[in-house]
C-alpha cells in the first residue's frame, strides 16, 4: 500500500486532480446514498411505529367503549322496572307457582326482544342467590349452576366484567358482564348475565376504515396462546400464533420491535397487554412492506449522482490541464530553490491568483533571505504564544454564552467571543470600542463601575442578573458570572454573561398559567379535589366541593379520607388505590357519598392520578346528579304507578267515531284473550250491541260531542247465559270520537244485597275471633308444657260448646291423652293410651291430612261408640294439632247430643288448634332449651378439666422425657472422655447409663403414645363375658404374678359387658400389674376380682389387693399422668391414667378406696349394651 502511495504521489498534479475528484465524487455518491437510505429507513420506521402506535390505541379505545358500552346495557336492562318485577316474582320462594311460571314466560319473552335488537349477545341469563340458571335463551342451560364462576361471586355485589375466557356452557371464547338483580324493594335476588359473543370484536380487530391498509394485521391473544375470534376457524391456528412479540406481551410489556412473525415472515409489530381485557394486543407490518420506498429512493439518487459525476468528470479533465500549467512552471522554480538556488525566480505567466502566487514566492524569497537569522529566535517565543491563545479563543467560540475579558480600570472589552458581539447586534471592531458602562444599564459610570469591581474582589467571583443594551438600544435580561483572572502578565475581569430572557419568558408563563389554572379551578361549578393517592389527605379544592361535600375548608384541609370520613369502608378505599394505580384513572356514572348533613349525594366522579412534586396525588372531579336521580326516581316510580294502574284497569274501553265505528279497543283485564281487539275494530256499535243499546249508545254519542260533558246510562245484557248490569260512561276525546269505558257492575250489585248479611255475620265473627285471641294468649302465656296443654281445653270450651274434651299426642303408632276435661283417663274405662288403627276416626286427620273430622251422630257411623264408656258421646269433632305440616296430635271434643257442633264450631277450633299448637312448640323449644343448656355446661366443665389436664400432661411430658435427655447427653462427654483415656470399665459404665436412659425414653414415649391411641383408635365393640377378659389378663401379668407369688381369686358368673375388647384387657392388665407391683412386704399376697352392685344400672366391678395401701389425700392423685407415689419404683406413672381414659372413653368412671397399709380396692363401671356417651 505504501508503494502504490509513493507512486501515486509522483504522479503529475493534472492526473492527481482527476484521479481525487473521481474518487472524491465516488464516495460522495456512496456517502449521498447512504445517507438517504438510512435516514429514510429511519423516518419510515418512525412513521411505521407511529401508525402502529395510532392503530394499536384505536383498536385499545374501541374495546374499551364495546366493553364500557355493555356494562351499561347491563345495568340498563337490570334496572327495568318490568325485569325487576317479573324476577321478583320469579325468585322469590314464597309467590305462587302459577305467578312464577307467567314471570318466567315474560322474563323470556322481554330478555328474547332485548337479544333480538343487537347481534353481540350470544345468551341472557337470570340467576339465583345459589348460582343456579333459572331463566337462559340456551333451553339447555337452565338449571346449570354458575356458583363458581367469577362473574357470579363478583356480581352478585357490583357490574361485573369477566373478559375474555373459555366458556363451556355457551361454547367457544365469551365476555360475561354481571350486575346484581333487584327486587322492586331493592332487595338483592339474583345476577343478571349477559355473554357476549365475539363478532364485534372481530370487526374492530379486523377492519379498520381511518387507517385501513392490507399490510397491517391485528391480533387478540389470551394468555394460553389462543386467537381471540368468534372465527371457528382461527382456534386451529392458536399452536402456531407464538413470537416474540407475543411472549413480552404476555409478561405484561409493551413496546415496538422487529421480529419474524408467527408465519415466518420478518415484521414490525407494536405489542401489549391489555389488563382490563386479559388478553394481549399485537399489530404488525410487513418490514419488506415497510422500507420498500427508502430503497428505490437510494437507488434513484446513485444513478442521478453517477451520471452527473461523469458529465463532471470529463470537465475536471479539461480544467485540470489549464489550471496545473502555471502551476508546474512554479513547481519548477520551488524545485531549483530546494536545490539551494535562492536567487531563482518564478515565471508569473497568468495574471491570477497563480501569478500573484509567483509574485508573492520571489518576495518571499527575498525576505526570506534578509530574515533568516532572526526567524529560530522568534519561533519558540511564538509558537508558545499562539499555543495559549489558540486553546483560549477554542474555549471562547465554542461558548454559546458571551464571554468578556475586560479592563477593570475603564470597563473596556479588551477581548471576547463570537457570541458576546453577535447578540449585542455590534462587530468585533464596533464591540472593541465599547466598555461595559456603554452596554450594561446597571453601571451608569466608573464610580459606579469601581464599586462593583472592588466587589469583585473582595467576594473573588460574583454571579447576579442585570439588563444588557443593543445596539438598537433593545434591551433583554442577562445572568453574569464574573471573577478575577491573571493574563498576558495584567489583571482582568472575566465575564461569563448568558441571555436568559426564555427562561423570564418561561417563568413568567408559568406564573399566567397558574393563575388561570387557580381561577378556573376555583371557579368551576364541577366539585373538584385533590388528595394524597395512600392516606386521602386532602390538599386543595374548590368551592364547588365545600358546598357539595359540606366541609369547611379551614378544618378539612390537611386531614385524611378516614379523618374526614369520606369512605365508610376503609377497605375499599385501599382496592380503589390499587385499580387507580393499576388504570390510571377512574369513572363511576353512579357514585354517591354523604352531605356533612346527613344528606345523600348521588354524583358522577371521575379520578385521574397525577403528580405533584414527587409524591403520587389524586385529582377528583365530581358532578351533582341529586335533583336529576331524585327526577328519574320520581319518574319510573310514576310510570310504574300509571302502568300497574292501566294493567289492573276492570274496564272495557272504546274510542267510537260519530257514526259508531270502533276505532280502537282495550278488553278487561283478564279477558285479553277471550275478547281481542281484533274482533271489534272497526264494526259498528250495533253489530256487537242489541239494537236497543247501540240506539242509547249512539245517542249518548251525540250529546257528549254537542255538549263536551261526560255521559253515563246502565243497561242489561245476557253473557254467557246470564244476565249482567253494565254502566257505561262517555267522554269526549276528540272532535269526533268519543271514549267509551264500561264496566260490568253486576257484581257490585249483589255485593250490595249481600253487604247487611255480610255486616250480621261480620260482627258474630268479629266476637268469636276476640273471644278465640283471648283464649290463644292465655294459652300462650306459659312456657312449660305441661301447663300448656292443660290450659288448651280449659280455654277452648269457651269458643266450642262440648261436654268433653281431651288432648292427643302421637308417639309413633299410638296415641296418648295427655290432657282430659269431662272425664278422666284411665279410670271409667277408658284407656289413657291407644294404637291407632285405620277405622279409628282420627285416622283420616292425622294419616289422610283431613283438615278436621265431624260427626253428628257418630254411633250411627261408628259402632265402638255405641258401647261403654262411650255410649252418651253422639256428636263427635277431631282437629289436628299441627307443627311446621306435621302432625303431632290431635283435640277430642264429644257431644252428648246429636248435632251439638257446626261446620262453624269446626272452623273455630281448627283456627283455635293452628295457634295454640305454636305455644306448645315454643314450651317444647323452651324445654329442648333447657336441656341443652344443662348438656353445655356440663361440656364446658369437661373441657376445661381436659384442658387442666392437658396442660399437666405438657409440662410434665416436658419434664420427664428432658431428665433422660440430660442423662445422655452428660454421659456422651464421659463417653468421649472415657475413650480418650482408655477407661473400657467406666466406658461400659457410660453406655448402660445411655443405654438405660434410651430405654426409660421409648417406654415412656410407647406409653404416651398407647395413652393418645385411646378414644382416637377404636376396634369393633362387642359383647363380652368379663371372666374370660379377666383370664385374658391374668395371662398377660402372669410372670410378674409368679414372681411375686402373688395369689389371684376371680368370682365366678361375673356379667356380661359390651365394650372394646383389647382396651377393656389392658384395663384389668394395669391395675393387676399395679396391684402386684405394690405389694410390699405382705407375705400371703393376695388379689381378688369381682362384682358389687350397679350404679346407674350398670355392673360395678373391683380390683382389691392386701398390699401397702394409698392414703387418703392421695386417691385423685395416682390417676393423674407420670404421677408416681414412689419415685423409685419401675414404670412411667401412666398406667392408672390409661385405665381412667379408656374407661371414660366407654362412658364409665373409676374411684378407689384405700387406706395407707390396709390394701386397695379399685372400683370401675362397664356398659352391659351401647352406652349413648361412649365414643365406640
Amino acid at each position: 500500500m505504501q508503494r502504490f502511495l509513493s507512486k501515486f504521489q509522483q504522479l503529475r498534479i493534472q492526473i492527481r486532480l482527476v484521479v481525487y475528484y473521481i474518487a472524491f465524487a465516488v464516495v460522495t455518491v456512496a456517502v449521498v446514498v447512504y445517507f438517504s437510505y438510512s435516514q429514510t429507513v429511519q423516518s419510515l420506521q418512525t412513521a411505521v411505529a407511529d401508525r402502529l402506535n395510532t392503530v394499536a390505541a384505536l383498536k385499545e379505545d374501541s374495546l374499551d367503549q364495546w366493553v364500557d358500552e355493555q356494562q351499561r346495557n347491563a345495568v340498563f336492562l337490570a334496572n327495568l322496572p318490568e325485569l325487576r318485577s317479573l324476577s321478583g316474582q320469579l325468585l322469590h320462594s314464597d309467590s305462587p307457582l302459577e305467578s312464577r311460571e307467567t314471570a318466567r314466560r315474560e322474563l323470556t319473552t322481554l330478555l328474547d326482544v332485548a337479544f333480538q335488537h343487537t347481534t353481540d349477545f350470544q345468551d341472557i341469563q337470570i340467576i339465583d342467590m345459589d348460582g343456579q340458571v333459572v331463566i337462559s335463551l340456551i333451553p339447555e342451560l337452565i338449571g346449570i349452576s354458575q356458583r363458581e364462576q367469577p362473574f357470579f361471586r363478583e356480581g352478585l355485589n357490583r357490574t361485573f366484567t369477566q373478559t375474555f375466557y373459555h366458556s363451556d356452557l355457551p361454547g367457544g371464547t365469551t365476555l360475561t358482564v354481571a350486575t346484581p338483580l333487584l327486587d322492586n324493594s331493592q332487595k338483592h335476588i339474583g345476577v343478571l348475565a349477559l355473554h357476549f359473543n365475539l363478532k364485534r370484536v372481530d370487526q374492530i380487530m379486523h377492519i379498520s376504515p381511518e387507517l385501513g391498509d392490507v399490510s397491517t394485521k391485528t391480533y387478540l391473544v389470551d394468555s394460553d396462546l389462543n386467537v381471540i375470534t368468534d372465527d371457528s376457524l382461527s382456534p386451529a391456528q392458536a399452536a402456531a400464533l407464538r413470537s416474540s412479540a407475543v411472549d413480552l406481551a404476555l409478561q405484561g410489556e409493551q413496546g415496538i420491535l422487529p421480529y419474524v412473525n408467527h408465519d415466518g415472515l420478518e415484521v414490525i409489530g407494536k405489542y401489549l397487554w391489555l389488563e382490563d381485557q386479559n388478553a394481549a394486543l399485537i399489530v404488525e407490518m410487513s418490514r419488506e412492506t415497510a422500507i420498500q420506498p427508502a430503497r428505490q429512493l437510494a437507488m434513484n439518487i446513485g444513478i442521478v449522482s453517477l451520471q452527473i459525476s461523469i458529465i463532471l468528470i470529463v470537465a475536471v479533465i479539461v480544467m485540470a490541464e489549464r489550471i496545473t500549467a502555471p502551476l508546474r512552471a512554479l513547481h519548477e522554480t520551488v524545485s531549483r530553490v530546494t536545490r539551494g538556488q535562492l536567487n531563482a525566480s518564478a515565471p508569473a505567466l497568468v495574471n491570477d491568483e497563480v501569478g500573484a502566487l509567483a509574485q508573492a514566492f520571489n518576495s518571499m524569497m527575498e525576505k526570506l533571505r534578509q530574515t533568516l537569522d532572526g526567524l529560530q529566535n522568534q519561533l519558540s517565543e511564538r509558537e508558545q504564544v499562539e499555543s495559549d491563545l489558540l486553546q483560549f479563543r477554542t474555549v471562547m467560540d465554542e461558548s454559546n454564552d458571551a464571554i468578556f475579558l475586560i479592563d477593570p480600570d475603564t470597563s473596556r472589552c479588551i477581548d471576547f467571543n463570537k457570541s458576546a458581539y453577535e447578540f449585542l447586534g455590534y462587530s468585533r471592531e464596533e464591540l472593541g470600542r465599547l466598555g461595559v458602562i456603554d452596554i450594561a444599564e446597571y453601571v451608569t459610570g466608573l464610580d459606579d463601575w469601581h464599586e462593583r469591581v472592588d466587589l469583585i474582589h473582595e467576594t473573588g467571583s460574583l454571579i447576579f442578573e442585570t439588563v444588557y443594551r443593543r445596539q438598537d438600544y433593545t434591551t433583554f435580561p442577562v445572568e453574569i458570572s464574573a471573577r478575577m483572572l491573571y493574563y498576558g502578565g495584567r489583571t482582568l475581569l472575566l465575564f461569563v454573561v448568558r441571555d436568559i430572557t426564555q427562561r423570564k419568558q418561561s417563568e413568567r408563563e408559568l406564573r399566567e398559567s397558574e393563575e388561570r389554572f387557580r381561577k378556573v379551578f376555583q371557579s368551576s361549578p364541577v366539585a373538584i379535589s385533590i388528595t394524597t393517592l395512600e392516606e386521602g389527605r386532602l390538599l386543595d379544592a374548590n368551592y364547588a366541593y365545600w358546598d357539595l361535600t359540606g366541609h369547611v375548608a379551614e378544618e378539612a384541609l390537611g386531614r385524611n379520607a378516614k379523618e374526614l370520613k369520606l369512605w365508610e369502608d376503609i377497605r375499599a378505599r385501599a382496592e380503589f388505590v390499587e385499580d387507580l394505580k393499576r388504570r390510571g384513572s377512574l369513572f363511576n356514572s353512579d357514585d354517591q357519598f354523604f352531605h356533612t348533613d346527613g344528606t345523600l349525594k348521588y354524583v358522577i366522579s371521575f379520578h385521574e392520578l397525577i403528580q405533584i412534586g414527587h409524591e403520587d396525588c389524586v385529582l377528583s372531579m365530581f358532578y351533582d346528579m341529586s335533583a336529576q336521580k331524585r327526577t328519574m326516581q320520581a319518574l319510573q316510580q310514576s310510570e310504574a304507578r300509571t302502568r300497574a294502574l292501566v294493567d289492573a284497569f276492570p274496564d272495557m274501553i272504546m274510542e267510537l267515531s260519530l257514526e259508531g265505528v270502533m276505532i280502537n279497543v282495550v278488553p278487561p283485564k283478564g279477558f285479553e284473550t277471550v275478547m281481542p281487539s281484533h274482533r271489534f275494530i272497526g264494526k259498528r256499535i250495533d253489530d256487537v250491541f242489541d239494537r236497543a243499546i247501540a240506539a242509547q249508545m249512539l245517542l249518548a254519542v251525540q250529546q257528549v260531542i254537542g255538549s263536551s260533558q261526560t255521559a253515563v246510562f246502565e243497561f242489561e245484557t245476557i253473557m254467557g247465559g246470564k244476565p249482567h248490569v253494565m254502566e257505561a260512561r262517555l267522554t269526549g276525546s276528540a272532535s269526533d270520537t268519543v271514549l267509551v269505558m264500561i264496566r260490568d257492575f253486576t257484581q257490585r250489585k249483589w255485593a250490595e244485597k249481600e253487604r247487611e248479611k255480610l255486616i250480621s255475620e261480620l260482627e258474630l265473627k268479629n266476637k268469636e275471633s276476640e273471644t278465640l285471641r283471648e283464649s290463644v294468649a292465655i294459652v300462650a302465656a306459659t312456657l312449660e308444657k305441661s301447663e300448656a296443654i292443660d290450659r288448651i281445653l280449659q280455654q277452648l270450651e269457651r269458643v266450642v260448646p262440648f261436654d268433653s274434651a281431651s288432648v292427643q299426642l302421637l308417639n309413633g303408632k299410638m296415641l296418648e291423652i295427655v290432657s282430659a276435661r269431662g272425664f278422666e283417663p284411665g279410670t271409667s274405662k277408658i284407656e289413657h293410651r291407644f294404637e291407632l288403627i285405620e277405622n279409628d276416626p282420627a285416622y283420616p286427620v292425622i294419616y289422610e291430612n283431613a283438615p278436621y273430622i265431624l260427626y253428628e251422630d257418630i254411633q250411627a257411623l261408628v259402632p265402638g261408640f255405641a258401647q261403654p264408656p262411650y255410649d252418651q258421646i253422639r256428636a263427635w269433632m277431631a282437629v289436628p294439632l299441627k307443627v311446621k305440616g306435621q302432625v303431632m296430635g290431635v283435640i277430642a271434643l264429644d257431644g252428648y247430643q246429636v248435632g251439638q257442633f257446626s261446620e262453624r264450631h269446626a272452623q273455630l277450633a281448627v283456627t283455635y288448634a293452628n295457634q295454640v299448637v305454636i305455644a306448645l312448640e315454643n314450651a317444647r323449644l323452651f324445654s329442648d332449651l333447657q336441656a341443652e343448656l344443662s348438656v353445655r355446661k356440663k361440656l364446658i366443665s369437661e373441657l376445661e378439666n381436659k384442658n387442666a389436664e392437658l396442660e399437666r400432661f405438657t409440662y410434665t411430658v416436658s419434664h420427664d422425657l428432658k431428665s433422660p435427655l440430660f442423662t445422655i447427653c452428660g454421659f456422651l462427654g464421659y463417653l468421649e472422655q472415657d475413650a480418650l483415656s482408655g477407661n473400657r470399665e467406666r466406658l461400659k459404665a457410660d453406655i448402660q447409663r445411655i443405654t438405660g436412659a434410651t430405654d426409660k425414653m421409648q417406654r415412656l414415649l410407647n406409653e404416651l403414645l398407647e395413652l393418645s391411641r385411646v378414644g382416637r383408635l377404636k376396634n369393633e365393640s362387642t359383647y363380652i363375658n368379663f371372666n374370660e377378659l379377666a383370664s385374658e389378663a391374668l395371662e398377660l401379668v402372669h410372670g410378674r404374678l409368679t414372681e411375686r407369688g402373688v395369689a389371684v381369686q376371680v368370682q365366678e358368673d361375673l356379667p356380661q359387658v359390651y365394650g372394646d375388647r383389647p382396651r377393656l384387657v389392658e384395663v384389668l392388665q394395669n391395675l393387676l400389674d399395679n396391684a402386684a407391683k405394690f405389694m410390699g412386704d405382705q407375705k400371703q399376697p393376695c388379689i381378688e376380682i369381682g362384682h358389687g352392685g350397679e350404679e346407674n344400672g350398670e355392673p360395678v366391678f373391683y380390683v382389691r389387693d392386701n398390699g401397702l395401701g394409698i392414703a387418703p389425700e392421695h386417691h385423685d392423685r395416682v390417676f393423674g399422668l407420670f404421677n408416681k407415689l414412689d419415685p423409685n419404683t419401675d414404670g412411667t406413672g401412666v398406667g392408672l391414667a390409661l385405665v381412667r381414659r379408656i374407661l371414660e372413653v366407654h362412658g364409665c368412671r373409676v374411684w378407689i378406696q384405700s387406706a395407707a397399709g390396709g390394701g386397695s380396692t379399685f372400683f370401675f363401671t362397664l356398659p352391659i349394651q351401647p352406652h349413648p356417651d361412649s365414643v365406640i
